[in-house]
C-alpha cells in the first residue's frame, strides 16, 4: 500500500514537471493576459500591456497616437450612482440621517427580506402640497405609512427620491 502511494506520488509530480501550466488542480494556470475578457479593448502587438500603459517611443510615434485614440473612445463613464441598498437577509443598514424603504423598482419589498432603498427623510405632499427641495427628485407615496393617496388619502405625505430611482 505504501508503495503505491509513493509510486502515485512520483508519478503526479512527474507530470507537474512536465507540463507547469497544469500546475493548479488539474486546472489551466492563470496567465497575465486579461484583455480577451474586454472585448470592445483594442489589442496591441504586446498583449500583455494595456495600450495606455506602453511607452512613448519616436521610432511608433504614430502607433501611440491611434492606440491612444483607441483607448480613449473604450474608457468606462462614469454614472449616477443608484440609492445605497439596505434591508434583506443581510439586515443592510443605511447611514446616519437616512432610512430604509422599498425600493420603488422592485416588485418584493423589504418586508419579505428583499433589498430596500435608502433615502433621506425628507418631507413632501400632504395637503400642503409641499414640493421637495430638490427640483431633480420626486415625491412618493411614504411606504410605511397606511395612507395612500391613490386610494382615497387626502393627506397622505411621501417622501422625496430623485427621479431616477422612481418608477
Amino acid at each position: 500500500m505504501k508503495s503505491t502511494f509513493v509510486g502515485l506520488a512520483v508519478t503526479f509530480a512527474a507530470l507537474a514537471a512536465a507540463s507547469p501550466q497544469y500546475g493548479y488542480g488539474g486546472r489551466p494556470a492563470p496567465t497575465h493576459d486579461v484583455w480577451w475578457m474586454l472585448p470592445s479593448m483594442p489589442r496591441t502587438s504586446n498583449t500583455n500591456v494595456h495600450p495606455a500603459a506602453m511607452s512613448d517611443d519616436d521610432d511608433n510615434k504614430d502607433d501611440d497616437d491611434k492606440d491612444e485614440e483607441a483607448v480613449s473612445d473604450h474608457l468606462c463613464r462614469r454614472t449616477t450612482a443608484g440609492p445605497k441598498k439596505c434591508g434583506g437577509l443581510q439586515g443592510l443598514q443605511c447611514g446616519k440621517g437616512e432610512i430604509c424603504i422599498d425600493d420603488p423598482k422592485s416588485p418584493c419589498g423589504i418586508a419579505v427580506d428583499c433589498l430596500g432603498i435608502c433615502v433621506v427623510e425628507e418631507f413632501c405632499g400632504g395637503f400642503a402640497g409641499s414640493a421637495c427641495e430638490d427640483p431633480n427628485d420626486v415625491c412618493i407615496d411614504d411606504p410605511r405609512d397606511e395612507c395612500d393617496p391613490e386610494n382615497g388619502g387626502a393627506d397622505c405625505g411621501g417622501l422625496c427620491i430623485p427621479k431616477s430611482w422612481a418608477k
